[in-house]
């Protein structure tokens, strides 16, 4: 692999964890207003 190839594999991960925290952030208001 060439250094550009490891720089796209490193945003795919990054975009990978920034969009499973943006999924969990709402699940994590969802519970919340059910236990009110």
């Amino acid at each position: 692999m060439t250094g550009c190839d490891w720089i796209l594999v490193l945003l795919a991960m990054g975009l990978s964890d920034l969009t499973w925290a943006l999924i969990r952030i709402p699940s994590r208001d969802e519970r919340r207003e059910e236990g009110r």
